[in-house]
C-alpha cells in the first residue's frame, strides 16, 4: 500500500513521520517499508527522486536517547487531526537518480518548456 506522510531527516538517514493510532501506518512496527521522497525546481528544469528501503520503528515510547532524539525532529503534519505514534525508518538501502535537463533544451519529451 501507498500512503503520503510528512517526513524529517536526521543526519543518519533515518526518516521520521507520525501517524495516529489505528491507521494501517501505525501497525508497522518492525516491518519492511519503502519511503520515496521526489522533489523538483522549476527555475532549474531538473528534480530528484529518492527511495528509501528499510525497518519502521515505533519510537512512540521509546525509552532510550536516539528514540527521544528522533522524536524531536520536527516533522510538519498537514492531515488534521492528532497524530500520537511517531515511527522511524531505519535505512537499509538508498537508491536515487536525478532527472537533468536533455540536451535538446526539453524537460522531457511530451513537455513542453514554457
Amino acid at each position: 500500500m501507498i500512503f503520503p506522510v510528512n517526513v524529517a531527516v536526521d543526519k543518519d538517514d533515518h526518516i521520521v513521520f507520525r501517524t495516529a493510532g489505528g491507521t494501517a501506518l501505525a501497525g508497522l512496527d518492525g516491518r519492511r517499508v519503502a519511503v520515496e521522497v521526489d522533489a523538483h525546481d522549476p527555475g532549474l528544469r531538473t528534480g530528484w527522486s529518492i527511495l528509501v528501503c528499510g525497518v519502521a520503528r515505533d519510537i512512540s515510547a521509546a525509552p532510550d536517547p536516539e528514540a527521544a532524539r528522533l522524536r524531536a525532529l520536527p516533522v510538519d503534519c498537514w492531515a488534521p487531526g492528532p497524530r500520537d505514534r511517531t515511527f522511524a525508518v531505519l535505512p537499509l538501502s538508498i537508491t536515487g537518480r536525478v532527472i537533468q535537463v536533455a540536451d535538446s533544451g526539453d524537460w522531457f519529451a511530451g513537455v513542453p518548456a514554457s
